[in-house]
Order: structure tokens, then sequence, then C-alpha cells
């Protein structure tokens, strides 16, 4: 069976990837392991360009080493959305009446964000979120399906604004939408848009399915980040 793969990288990174190491992550390979008896013809990778932070200022040059990966594989066809960016404020309570393990969150964050605080109860913290992921991810889905692109496709995503599309697709033509879950919990959507027909990916399937150290495209050989070694 052709088949063709949607992937939410945000929710990708946040399901699975965040706070990892294994975020050299071969795609093809993973939905090798868990849909081997499929023709895997085409790869959709829905991300946007991440920003520099304060305490992190090597983020951009990952992320595009990665990018640089994936197009290694002709399979692989990216696209962009966009990110936005807010400054929202998390209240801090009067450290005086804080318990020992409160204390010691309070200053985690503090010095995980890098941010001043912009009063003496506030602490600013830039909050991204994804932009128009979602509605390319489904505009995708529907156009392939309508063009008859595919017998099966697998979307990889939680976000429950991706049920409406899947669930067309899935009633107004003769196809199969399925899912491959980032969280270890599926939107109630998502789980009756795909007729639960869902899988879950694991923390070892993670591990086995990374690039290899060294890559090389037409432009030469490139290393992965040693962060996430």
């Amino acid at each position: 069976m052709r088949a063709y793969i949607y992937i939410d990288g945000f929710n990708l990174f946040y399901g699975c990837l965040k706070g990892r190491s294994c975020k050299w992550l071969d795609l093809d390979k993973l939905i090798h392991y868990y849909y081997p008896h499929y023709y895997i013809d085409k790869i959709k990778y829905f991300s946007a360009i991440v920003k520099a932070r304060a305490n992190d200022l090597n983020k951009p040059n990952r992320q595009l080493l990665y990018l640089r990966a994936l197009n290694t594989n002709q399979k692989i066809e990216i696209i962009l959305g966009s990110f936005l960016e807010n400054e929202v404020y998390f209240y801090i309570p009067d450290r005086t009446k804080m318990g020992v393990q409160q204390r010691a969150n309070v200053s985690l964050l503090r010095n995980k964000v890098n941010l001043p605080l912009c009063d003496t109860n506030y602490l600013a913290v830039k909050k991204t979120e994804e932009k128009g992921f979602d509605v390319n991810l489904g505009a995708h889905l529907i156009m392939d399906a309508y063009e008859g692109k595919f017998d099966v496709a697998i979307v990889v995503s939680n976000d429950s604004n991706l049920a409406e599309p899947i669930r067309m697709v899935n009633s107004m033509t003769n196809l199969n939408v399925r899912l491959l879950n980032p969280y270890p919990r599926t939107q109630v959507m998502l789980a009756k848009a795909v007729n639960n027909n869902i899988k879950y990916i694991r923390k070892n399937v993670l591990r086995i399915s990374q690039f290899f150290e060294i890559m090389t495209d037409v432009v030469g050989s490139f290393f992965r980040p040693p962060e996430w070694k």
C-alpha cells in the first residue's frame, strides 16, 4: 500500500523529543519501524525556523543541521510555517511562604529562562507557539487524498485541530488515515477521527531511529550536533 506521512514537527518535538538527546531522528527509519509493510512514498515534515534564545544561542544552527540531514532523503518534503512568540508572565509567590521544593523550583525557572523579573512578583518568559501548522498539514492531507496520491496516510501528531480534516478524508473517500502519536495519550476527537487506529512512539524506538553520526550531501560532510549525543 502506498503511504504518505504527515509530521507535525512542533508536536513531535514537545511530545517525545524535548529533554532527550535522540533529536537526530531519521523520520524514514521511525516510520518504517511502525509500518514495515507500507511503501513510504512521501514524508511531509511541517516545521518552522526557530530563533536563538539568550540561554541557547546555538538552537537555530542545530535545527538547520537537522533540516540538512532530512534533505538527504528525497522522500522527505519540508514545509515551513512560522512560530509566534509572545511574552507571558508567571506569578512568583512570596518566597518566605514557600517550602524548600517550591523555592528550588522558582530558582530553577529563573535560571532556565535567563530573563529578568519584570517586577518583584512576576517573571517575564518568552512563550513560543506554532502558527498554521495544523492548517498546512490538514490542507496537504485533503489535497493529496483528493488527487489519489496514497492508499493510507499516517499523521504524526496529537493536535485535536487535525481531527476534522482526518475525519473528512476517512468518511468521504475509501482511503485510510492512521495516527502515530508522539504523546502517551490521544486527544478524544483525534481517536474518533482515526477510528482508534493509533500507535504510540516509544523511547527505545527513538534511540534506534537515529541518523548516522556523520552525514553527507552535495555540499559535503556534516555532523550530529554535540548537544544531541
